[in-house]
């Protein structure tokens, strides 16, 4: 199992992205086909792979930066932020201010209002009807408006609706835009605006053209306008980016237009198509249930068309009856687990570390009753959950298990499940196991429980890579503090073990050093027991 076979089913993964969501856009109107058309038409064949260093140095100095976004993929305005925040250590004096298409210039009062604390941001939401507005998952805009309120960043809207579906209107809209910069850079000529886009708004002849002949008209000169894109799906594939895509890679696509590039293309994709799929066909939505009801179908076809990549990819025989037998509830938190009691698919016991799973990982896969719960829709975790359902159906686990096994069974399950995800978005970054250490040495300020656990995960990493090295494996008194305090904290300890083993097979298996025998054999049936399995776990992949 090599680097290739990991590349062809990512391929296949976007290309199945990218025909999905085209057929979501095919009803859209001419004006925004013909825009993402010329997008991709200015777009330079030709670039040139930049280190970090270059990249800040061509940029710190503009005074307008343009910034494409993709709406619905939160790495997007991650990215933004993180962008944010590495200005700031290349040039920590420039005062600096944020202009967001995400808000209507009408909506600045309210904007100043909650800049100066005197409304909450849900009184913000609804004073500027953000769902109506704008509708764009909150939870990614969030994430800049309060990096600007702990920086003291000012932030203005620049956004102007244009009524009716003319062919102009997004025209009218650069144009608007535009003003609005040029305005800005009148009174705050010191500061450097960053300004957040949608990405077909930098096409060479849309908003760039229209900055600069407002700039001009006001007799506003020297003035530097850069552009970063993101994400450019036929960079990612000429580029030829290891599987291992962990960090963010910068490219020089001509003067003053640089490419960014943190994110592969497919989960790009499938962020717009999850998005589409959950808006209503009303204007306004007026319940989350009925919101769910109607994606409970198309998620199911997510997972299961992940499940069986994934079944194609490991070579594993094919029962398409067994693959469709899962359950999957998707609402808030409080919704999930009273229809998941209703249902009797998590017993009484299991509820309180369900409760906490969904609190901080948004979703939770129940192994005994094959069921995934989710309170927030995303590849990672519905690859994840795949996995984990994918362990369970091909090696048939056995759930009735003493404390110890089950234990290890968990690990086993959420080691299998990290690999799926890492696979399906090499992207995905994780916890280091060093990070663990740090928290367990006292390095990082954390709460004494999470030391404690930390510690632990420590413990029985050290202790495990002993066996392994000393006694072949073999276990004569289990870390019962270790299965005791598991339960206790909703399962951390097994979870972070296990991804840190997937994390570690991943990268074995890209590295082509694990024949793709000994990984198809984590999968099925053993009669070994599952401390063996994870033994052996250690043994081949971080012996």
């Amino acid at each position: 199992m090599s680097f290739s076979t990991v590349r062809q089913l990512q391929t296949k993964l976007y290309q199945q992205a990218r025909s999905a969501a085209q057929e979501l856009t095919a009803g859209d109107d001419s004006a925004i086909i013909s825009y993402s058309r010329k997008f991709e038409q200015s777009l330079p064949r030709r670039f040139k792979k930049i280190n970090r260093e270059d990249f800040f140095a061509g940029i710190v100095d503009a005074d307008i930066i343009l910034y494409g976004d993709f709406h619905t993929l939160k790495q997007s305005q991650k990215g933004f932020v993180r962008l944010l925040e590495e200005l700031k250590l290349f040039n920590p004096s420039r005062p600096r201010l944020i202009a967001m298409e995400a808000f209507q210039a009408a909506q600045q009062e309210g904007l100043e209002l909650l800049q100066q604390q005197k409304i909450t941001e849900q009184d913000f939401l609804r004073r500027i009807d953000y769902e109506k507005t704008w509708g764009f998952p909150w939870v990614n805009y969030q994430r800049i408006v309060n990096h600007a309120l702990a920086e003291k960043i000012p932030i203005f809207g620049i956004n102007g609706i244009s009524k009716g579906n003319d062919k102009d209107k997004l025209a009218r809209r650069d144009r608007f835009c535009a003003k609005k910069l040029t305005q800005l850079t009148r009174q705050f000529p010191q500061h450097q605006i960053l300004c957040i886009t949608g990405e077909y708004h930098l096409a060479d002849q849309q908003l760039p053209a229209a900055l600069s002949h407002s700039l001009q008209k006001t007799n506003i000169k020297n003035k530097k306008i850069v552009r970063i894109v993101a994400n450019i799906d036929q960079y990612y594939f000429s580029l030829n980016f290891p599987s291992e895509f962990t960090i963010n890679h910068y490219l020089y696509l001509k003067k003053d237009l640089y490419c960014l590039m943190d994110t592969p293309p497919w989960v790009k994709w499938h962020s717009y198509t999850f998005w589409e799929e959950q808006r209503s066909d009303s204007t306004q939505l007026d319940s989350r249930a009925r919101l769910h009801n109607e994606i409970m179908i198309d998620l199911d076809y997510h997972v299961l068309s992940l499940v069986s990549d994934l079944v194609k990819f490991f070579k594993f025989p094919s029962n398409p009856v067994i693959l469709t037998l899962f359950n999957l509830i998707t609402d808030t938190p409080e919704k999930i687990i009273r229809q998941a009691q209703q249902q009797k698919l998590v017993s009484p016991h299991d509820l309180k570390t369900v409760a906490v799973r969904l609190a901080l990982d948004e979703f939770f896969y129940v192994a005994k009753s094959k069921t995934i719960l989710l309170t927030r829709v995303s590849l990672n975790n519905l690859a994840e959950a795949a996995g984990q359902f994918l362990y369970d159906t091909v090696a048939r686990a056995d759930f009735k298990q003493n404390a110890v096994n089950c234990f290890y069974q968990r690990v086993i399950r959420f080691a299998l499940g990290m690999l799926c995800s890492k696979i399906i978005n090499p992207k995905r970054k994780l916890t280091n196991y060093y990070r663990y250490v740090d928290i367990a040495q006292g390095k990082e300020r954390v709460a004494r429980d999470q030391r404690a656990v930390a510690r632990e995960i420590v413990r029985f990493h050290h202790w495990m890579l002993h066996r392994v090295e000393h006694c072949d494996g073999h276990i004569v008194r289990h870390l019962r503090r270790t299965v005791t305090m598991d339960e206790h904290v909703a399962f951390e300890i097994s979870k972070a073990l296990g991804k840190i083993i997937g994390v570690k097979i991943y990268r074995q298996t890209i590295k082509h050093c694990t024949p793709a025998d000994e990984i198809r054999a984590l999968f099925q049936p053993s009669p070994r027991r599952p401390w063996q399995i994870v033994a052996d776990m250690y043994r081949v992949f971080l012996g």
